[in-house]
């Protein structure tokens, strides 16, 4: 993200946080030396907020931290060259995903859902995290998988960002993902599950107007006698109200999903999972 573009970010969330004081600051003379330490100093205070917000993410470690912080800022051509480098150095592909790419685009999200970050800024930050992945994952594809993991976007719910990171990380560790993509109806997943014979599957809403095909699904695949683990996240997800849907695991996270897919893959039913992992 280029200097211009962060402090314009910067004001307008002081606009959005103080309209009238930010109109003053922009108002007066840049030639004034005492204004222009105003300004400075507002920027600073929003800039240490940020850093505040994301400083239990981004990990410490090189080439760890370098990797996380081009991923937050969406610097795609700089992301790609650091793996690289740390491919070369014979650091395994599943830390840098795990230690550099995962915290720095984790850092994106929280940023945003604290309104420091925009979408475009979200969206970059996920691009570089899927082009570096791609290089650091090339070559895993001919590795055994641990099984199959199908995911999707529910009927109305066109948001696949939460989505793609999971499906990030699932494969990082080596499972088989099959992404149905967004707005996906549940008869689509119902015949999917019928042909594919998943290990699990997964299910990211954005929208509490998107979460009630989560109970359809649920229900459709037990009427089939399809009662595998089904997996729910996403912003207004929550273990209560999934707790209330037949099938259905909470997922808090990308992480969590991975530890969900290793119980589902070790032969566990939905209930064990469950049972284990909401107590």
């Amino acid at each position: 993200m280029s200097r211009e573009k962060f402090l314009g970010n910067l004001v307008s969330e002081l606009y959005d946080k103080d309209p009238v004081k930010t109109l003053q600051i922009l108002k007066k003379s840049y030639d004034d030396e005492w204004e222009q330490l105003n300004l400075a100093e507002e920027i600073d205070e929003s800039q240490s907020e940020m850093e505040s917000l994301i400083a239990d993410i981004i990990p410490e470690e090189e080439p760890f931290c370098s990797i996380a912080k081009a991923t937050l800022k969406g610097e795609v051509t700089k992301t790609v060259q650091l793996v690289e480098d740390a491919l070369f150095k014979r650091i395994p592909s599943q830390e840098l995903v795990m230690k550099g790419l995962l915290p720095g685009v984790q850092a994106a999200v929280s940023l945003y859902d604290a309104r420091w970050f925009f979408a475009p800024e979200l969206l970059m930050a996920g691009d570089a995290i899927r082009e570096a992945t791609k290089v650091a994952l090339k070559g895993l594809e001919k590795m055994d998988k641990r099984g199959l993991i199908l995911m999707h976007a529910p009927a109305g719910d066109v948001h696949d960002i939460g989505k793609n990171i999971v499906k990030i990380v699932l494969e990082a560790n080596f499972f088989e993902v099959i992404d149905m993509g967004i707005d996906v109806s549940t008869d689509k997943v119902v015949q999917a599950v019928k042909e594919l014979k998943p290990v699990m599957i997964t299910g990211s809403a954005l929208m509490t107007t998107t979460m009630a095909p989560f109970i359809q699904t649920g229900k459709a695949l037990v009427e089939e006698g399809l009662t595998i683990p089904f997996a729910m996240g996403g912003a207004p997800v929550t273990k209560k109200w999934v707790e209330g849907i037949e099938l259905g695991i909470y997922g808090k996270g990308p992480k969590q999903a991975v530890e969900m897919a290793m119980l589902a893959a070790s032969g566990l039913s939905w209930r064990e999972i469950r049972e284990r992992l909401h107590a």
